[in-house]
């Protein structure tokens, strides 16, 4: 049996964290090694409490040296970096597609088998968001220097340790009123994390041969406007919230994002929104009409629930 080696990217975030949970519990002898890329100074105290072989090398992964040393010897590479707004060191264009070039490029002269890229649901060429364009820029990089990789697109993915439940969470504990940018009618299918990691491991395994080159769509079993997910979230809030919901027009949230972005430039404070995910807002985020989805990698995706949004506590 050849060795198996699997190189991870952004194993240290959301979905990397629980995809390596997931793999730590039930596909332990998948890989003989689990090769984690991570930036420097990056907390990975949590490998400790992995029964796994684990190899962690630092780097950037704007680095060619970096990533080929990365994925020298792997057989399988997943790919889950991404940024949610531009940093002084790194842009949009940088991480979403000039580095998913760089992967895809080194996966295909190194004879790496498998490459799996997570990009998101609603990227597009035409889109008005920088975020958008540049993960479609970087889906269609990695098809067409490696074709045999694997495109997961999930819509919001919630879950302990999200940014979207947990954002809007933290401000309902301090305010009275929570904002619906653009009315609040724009639709999301959000999808657990635990089932995207379930979708990479299934296409690391039983599925590896089906899912070469394709695209999938990842999103949750309801449909819901940014409205009823605010009403959700202080419903399912333990103890249950009760708050004012205020349409805020687009170009009053565009307003507030640029002070976001200037607090972000003077003093280093994470933005709580930015004018590229105000662009965002304006379209719909949710599951193309006969793509390929969860149910097509044999996942039932989990409902949007109490049980599910038991983090949400004060």
């Amino acid at each position: 049996m050849n060795r198996r080696i699997l190189t991870v990217f952004g194993a240290t975030g959301f979905i990397g964290r629980e995809l390596l949970r997931c793999l730590n519990n039930e596909k332990r002898d998948l890989f003989s090694v689990v090769r984690i890329f991570s930036r420097k100074n990056k907390d990975t105290s949590f490998l400790t409490d992995l029964n796994l072989n684990v190899e962690h090398i630092q780097g950037s992964i704007t680095s060619h040296r970096d990533v080929e040393s990365a994925v020298k010897g792997a057989s399988h590479v997943v790919n889950l970096v991404g940024i949610l707004y531009p940093t002084k060191n790194s842009s949009f264009d940088v991480i979403h597609h000039e580095s998913v070039k760089n992967i895809a490029r080194i996966c295909n002269s190194s004879g790496v088998q498998q490459l799996i890229h997570i990009s998101a649901l609603g990227s597009s060429l035409n889109s008005s968001s920088e975020y958008a364009r540049t993960k479609a820029l970087g889906e269609k990089a990695a098809l067409s220097l490696f074709p045999r990789s694997t495109i997961l697109k999930p819509s919001i993915v919630y879950g302990p340790e999200d940014d979207f439940f947990n954002r809007f969470h933290r401000m309902a504990k301090i305010s009275p009123v929570l904002p619906l940018i653009g009315g609040g009618q724009t639709k999301f299918q959000p999808v657990h994390v635990n089932d995207v990691a379930q979708a990479i491991l299934v296409s690391l395994d039983e599925k590896q041969n089906v899912v070469s080159g394709k695209v999938y769509e990842l999103g949750g079993p309801h449909v819901k406007t940014f409205r009823e997910l605010l009403r959700l979230l202080l419903r399912y809030s333990d103890p249950p919230l009760k708050r004012l919901l205020v349409p805020m027009p687009f170009w009053l949230a565009k307003s507030q994002a640029i002070a976001f972005e200037l607090a972000y430039q003077l003093f280093g404070v994470a933005p709580m929104l930015t004018r590229d995910q105000v662009e965002l807002l304006k379209a719909d985020n949710i599951v193309t009409a006969g793509s390929l989805n969860l149910l097509d990698l044999g996942i039932t995706p989990k409902t949007l629930s109490k049980d599910t949004l038991s983090y949400l506590k004060s």
